[in-house]
């Protein structure tokens, strides 16, 4: 039932009636209000001292009496300023020193016995002004199951490196499907080309199956030449897509919006996976990611979607992925760089382990490409060689226009 708001007139008219000696029910019915609606405001006229056989209210009273039923907005519950002003330095040292996200600091502060919700926490720090101020973005329109897949590097941390004694920096491939936001962790301790295969293969084996497209980050070990039309693939990681059977889109430099659903992943990996494990060595690291892929990551409840990204994968996702067929590499001397072969279809595959040309060392970084053979490469069936340099990037996602 709608709300109904009482005017100054009407409430005036209650008390004229009622003064009058009216009964409350008369004078609902005569005022087209309601039994409680009249009560209430006698209730208010006599505990304002206004009298039924006395003079009718002053402007003041009248105006207290219209204040009673004004509609406004709803008044939410005190924040908890108190409960969380003596951890405010300690919440300021995880946000601007330690990059926390509120998630786990609302679950670090619970640990210290103090449990506040999360729109209170939210609300106490933007307050004071902590965090960075977010600029406005544009979403992008979904795409269909099984069709697109987003890749990213970012580093993780450190971890200790059992045969040296040393501590080891540790990346972060992170493989996120656009549609169901289902994601995969593989840590490696660098981005070469045989680390990226490696870290695909499991992707594949961990997904069941393989996507349409994967948006790739200008990595050295994917991309010898950066361009927003005519981006180069290193001749190894184009082999291997031509293998695998998906075709590579690399995103534009300095543009994090065009792989939007993986930009996040490796910062909430760090902070909800990594940040404060006990790790043994990098096999112990990859088991337990691939479990906090599927046993956390993929349970909760995106920000986004709303929806659990993992159930969302298994009901709507999986079946449209790509068969991994007979093409697997798992085991293969090919994933274990145990030189060269031939792969199932007949062709060398020794140059999916590294380019087969050199690149130039300013290549990824603006300067002008060198004019090597096989430096332009169409995706294509394999066995066909090189094709002539397109005449336009093929986009499969209308909303990556360039400029």
């Amino acid at each position: 039932m709608a709300y109904k708001e009482v005017f100054r007139v009407e409430i005036s008219e209650v008390i004229r009636r009622w003064q009058a000696g009216e009964s409350r029910r008369h004078i609902a019915s005569g005022t087209g209000l309601s039994k409680d609606t009249v009560g209430r405001y006698i209730s208010a006229a006599e505990a304002m001292g206004i009298p039924r056989d006395g003079p009718g209210p002053s402007e003041e009273q009248l105006s207290s009496l219209a204040a009673i039923g004004r509609s406004g907005p709803r008044q939410g519950e005190a924040p908890t300023v108190e409960k969380m002003a003596p951890w405010a330095d300690q919440i300021c040292q995880w946000i601007t020193v330690d990059r926390l996200q509120l998630t786990r600091i609302q679950e670090l502060l619970a640990e210290r016995d103090c449990r506040v919700p999360y729109t209170s926490l939210h609300r106490f720090v933007d307050r004071r002004q902590w965090r960075r101020r977010r600029t406005n973005t544009v979403r992008m329109g979904e795409s269909a199951p099984g069709e697109v897949a987003e890749l990213d590097f970012g580093r993780l941390g450190y971890i200790l490196d059992q045969e040296t004694g040393k501590r080891q920096a540790v990346w972060a491939l992170v493989v996120v499907l656009a549609y169901s936001r289902h994601s995969f962790l593989w840590p490696a301790y660098g981005q070469k080309l045989e680390d990226v295969i490696a870290g695909l293969e499991a992707a594949w084996e961990f997904f069941g199956g393989i996507p349409k497209y994967l948006v790739i980050d200008n990595f050295p070990a994917a991309v010898a030449g950066a361009d927003s039309l005519h981006p180069r693939l290193t001749r190894g990681f184009l082999e291997y897509s031509q293998h695998r059977g998906f075709i590579t889109d690399p995103a534009r430099v300095r543009h994090p919006r065009d792989k939007p659903m993986v930009e996040r992943s490796v910062q909430y990996a760090r902070e909800r996976f990594f940040k404060g494990g006990d790790f043994k060595d990098l096999a112990h690291l990859r088991s337990e990611a691939t479990r906090w892929c599927r046993d956390v990551a993929g349970m909760r409840i995106h920000g986004i979607t709303r929806r659990q990204p993992l159930q969302v994968f298994l009901d709507e996702e999986r079946a449209s992925l790509g068969s991994l067929g007979r093409r697997a590499l798992r085991g293969h001397p090919l994933a274990l760089c145990q030189g060269p072969l031939r792969s199932p279809r007949g062709m060398p595959v020794l140059s999916l382990l590294g380019s087969v040309h050199p690149v130039p060392a300013r290549a990824a970084g603006g300067g002008r490409p060198g004019l090597e053979a096989g430096a332009h490469l169409s995706p294509g069936p394999v066995g066909q060689g090189a094709s002539p340099p397109a005449q336009g990037r093929p986009l499969h996602r209308h909303c990556r226009l360039p400029r």
